[in-house]
Formats: structure tokens, sequence, C-alpha cells
């Protein structure tokens, strides 16, 4: 017993040794207790808000809360069960979502997945869940329109490039649908259209995603989706991923509608 005990510690020297010859660790620290969707773990020295962490190759996740003598961890992927005790190694950057410029007229996830083929994309980069805003004063004004399509939004109440806007109202109202006909009419217009799909089912987002296949419009367009049953911290952090890559368009000089679908109850 004495000589397997000594080769599993051995095994985990090993592991913590070659994981500070890549210099990719900061510190480590153990689980101390398991929620359904976060964990709290007690050691992490020096570590910061949305820092990346490892959780014994089980699970991994970002800093989202600090304490005086503890952290909260949010988890974004779980591959195996956690156990208090686990070994938590803090890695050396903020956490980051992968995105690939194969990605368009996909249907893809935070982690570079194409959700319809089932296979990751290769030339993945990372972006992050956080950038610095624009300062104000170097904003340029809202001077000319965004056309919809639609006639009643276009004439009545229409809507300025450069501006946000909320679409609001009961179930079944049309709310998606006003959504997807302001992408389709985007159309040979130099315009990269990223649709964020929040809380739906899967069967919900293929619908989506047929639909704008059929009118043309999956050319220029990217669904970045989350699941109504994937953990609530990948669907936190899905929304900041999807703003970056639009930004990642835009220096690219090409024009962005950003479009948010969030499910949302009371």
């Amino acid at each position: 017993m004495k000589g397997m005990r000594n080769m599993e510690l051995n095994k985990v020297d090993k592991k913590v040794e070659e994981i500070k010859s890549n210099n990719n660790i900061f510190s480590v620290g153990k689980v101390i207790k398991v929620n359904p969707y976060t964990v709290i773990v007690s050691g992490l020295n020096d570590i910061t808000y949305y820092e990346e962490v490892n959780i014994a190759d089980k699970a991994k996740g970002f800093v989202f809360a600090v304490g005086k003598n503890n952290i909260t961890i949010s988890l974004v992927e779980v591959n195996d069960k956690i156990n208090p005790g686990d070994e938590v190694y803090s890695l050396k950057k903020q956490f980051k979502c992968l995105f690939s410029m194969d990605s368009m007229g996909k249907v893809i996830d935070i982690f570079g997945n194409d959700l319809i083929a089932g296979k990751r994309f290769d030339n993945l980069v990372e972006v992050p869940i956080e950038n610095d805003p624009i300062p104000i004063m170097d904003r340029g004004l809202v001077e000319r329109e965004f056309l919809t399509g639609i006639t009643g939004i276009d004439m009545l109440y229409p809507i300025g490039r450069g501006q946000r806007q909320l679409i609001i109202g009961d179930k079944k109202t049309g709310k998606t649908q006003i959504a997807l006909d302001a992408i389709v009419n985007q159309k040979d217009k130099n315009m990269v259209c990223i649709y964020v799909a929040l809380g739906k089912t899967k069967k919900e987002v293929k619908q989506i995603y047929y639909e704008l296949t059929k009118m043309g419009a999956m050319s220029y367009t990217i669904i970045i989706a989350s699941f109504f049953d994937d953990l609530p911290a990948k669907s936190y952090v899905t929304p900041y991923a999807a703003t970056s890559i639009a930004k990642y368009f835009m220096r690219q000089g090409y024009r962005i509608v950003c479009i948010l679908s969030l499910l949302y109850c009371t």
C-alpha cells in the first residue's frame, strides 16, 4: 500500500513539474466545496478576476469572486466529477474563448466547435471576453441609418448605425423574426452578422440556421449558441465573446450587426 501511495504521489509531483516547466502554472489550490455550477477553492494566491483555472484536468473555469480566504470558480466546461480535495491549477492568463475565421456560415460555441457538423475548427485564435471600451469622445456620431427591411420600422422608428436597440415583447409575437429579417436585408452590403442564441434548444437554433440558409444569409452570418442546458458561466461569457468577435471583424473593415437573442424567464 505504501509503495502504491508513493507511486501516486510521484505521478502528481511529475504532473505539477511538467506544468511548471511549460510555464503554464501560477499557483496551486484545492477544492473545498463543490456546488452545482461553481466550486470554492482555497490556497490560490495572487489571482485576479476572470483568470483561467484547470481543476485536476476534470474541468475548467474562471475566477468569478475573490474572498478573504477562498475564491469562487465559475465552471464553463466539466468532463468528470469534481471532488473536494482536487487540485486547482491557476493559469497565467485571462479566460479566453476560441474562434476561427472558418466559422462564417456556421453555428459555433465559445470553444471553437462547429455545433452542426460536430467537430472542432482548425486555425483557432483566442478571443478575450473583456475589451477596453472605445472612449466616448472617440466614437462617431450616429448619422447613417441601418435598414432592417421592415417598412414600419425603417420609416416610423428608424435605427442608426452604431445604435443599440431593444426588441421586447411577449412570447410568440415575432421578436426573433424581426431580427432574422434584419439579417436577411444585409445581403451584399459588406456586412457581417453575428446572431447570439442564448437559452434556446438545439432544435430552435437549427431552425434559425436552416431559415437563414434558405434565405441565402448564412454566407455572411455566424450563429454563436449557448443552449438552455449549458453551464450558466458558459452562457454568461457567450455575449462577451460575440462582441469581441464583432470587434475583430470591425477592425478588418466590415460593418457589423450583432443580435443578442435572450430567453428570459421570471
